[in-house]
């Protein structure tokens, strides 16, 4: 994890803790050419729907336009999509 994923990371942990939904980073983080997917794993009584709610503060924290949050199919965590600062083009071959 670079520098800046877990600056990011510790800015979305603390949001959460602050706001009532604890949850544990994990730590692996997916980059992709527009946006990186940071994982969580909820603690304690934390509901997925309750860090879903969270999207709009997570964006606010982080100095972003936006940010989704969901759980993936087949994974035991729940994901927040965040934008990358320098984005890449994505090529069609």
């Amino acid at each position: 994890m670079t520098d800046a994923q877990m600056e990011v990371t510790a800015k979305l942990t603390k949001k959460m803790m602050i706001l009532g939904a604890p949850a544990a980073p994990l730590p692996e983080v997916t980059v992709g050419p527009l946006v990186s997917v940071y994982r969580f794993m909820p603690r304690g009584n934390t509901r997925v729907s309750q860090i879903e709610a969270l999207a709009t503060d997570f964006a606010v924290e982080l100095g972003v336009e936006d940010c989704v949050v969901r759980r993936i199919a087949g994974e035991n965590c729940v994901a927040v999509f965040v934008p990358n600062e320098v984005r890449r083009p994505v090529k069609f071959l």
